[in-house]
């Protein structure tokens, strides 16, 4: 079975700014949701704790908003 490993690492603009990503959580969504269409398997993974205190509320709400509208698009 083939597996694609999609480091999404975080759904929050600002994280993914400070990671200097290059790539948008909408980016990443849209990635994920035409994996999943297509059949192949997807692992997805996040950072845990990106952010610090200062920004970890807003990275995990965001991320969980990405990986539901992957798991579940519109």
């Amino acid at each position: 079975m083939k597996v694609i490993y999609l480091g999404i690492e975080s759904g929050d603009e600002e994280v993914l700014a400070l990671l200097d990503k290059g790539v948008t959580a909408d980016e990443m969504t849209a990635a994920g949701q035409k994996i999943m269409k297509s059949g192949i398997k997807l692992s997805v993974m996040v950072i845990l704790g990106t952010g610090g205190l200062a920004l970890s509320g807003q990275h995990a709400l965001n991320t969980a908003k990405v990986i539901s509208a992957i798991d579940r698009p519109c």
